[in-house]
């Protein structure tokens, strides 16, 4: 996202980073990527983002672990849950698929960990603000997200 002009040019239609991957990067990090987004766009171009809605208040303060409830691949049954370590602002994700065990197989455990910037909407509305989008508003009920517009003027 960061070297998306140089990666891909510019005279888009569209800019769209969904299901929170702006977090993924820094606050630098992401102001960067939201300069080049503004860069691939032709005049009129607009830009579209959702990410997770971040509270002030979110309990940040341990350890969690989130259950993401049971999923099927074919035969096979898996438990998937989530484990949150909070550093101020940032937590690192743990995603664990943990297969379970039948008479013909056995149990395995599958997990990914992924860093997160825990910004907020307003934060990240800013931020499309400063890279010198207009138009910048927050939508609602769309997706299970709030997703934030924002346009580059003609």
């Amino acid at each position: 996202m960061r070297d998306c002009t140089k990666t891909h040019g510019s005279g888009f239609d569209v800019d769209l980073s969904g299901d929170n991957s702006l977090p993924h990067l820094t606050e630098d990090g992401i102001r960067v990527a939201l300069q080049g987004f503004y860069q691939c766009l032709r005049q009129g171009g607009i830009a579209i983002a959702s990410i997770r809605d971040y509270r002030d208040d979110e309990d940040r303060s341990a350890l969690q672990m989130l259950p993401y409830g049971f999923r099927n691949d074919g035969s096979d049954r898996y438990f998937v849950y989530q484990t949150r370590h909070w550093s101020n602002n940032t937590y690192d994700v743990a995603m664990y698929f943990v297969r379970e065990v039948t008479k013909d197989t056995p149990a395995r455990v599958t997990a990914g960990l992924s860093r997160y910037y825990a910004i907020t909407v307003d934060q990240l509305m800013s931020l499309f603000t400063e890279a010198g989008f207009t138009g910048v508003q927050r939508l609602d009920g769309i997706l299970h997200q709030p997703i934030i517009m924002a346009c580059r003027d003609a």
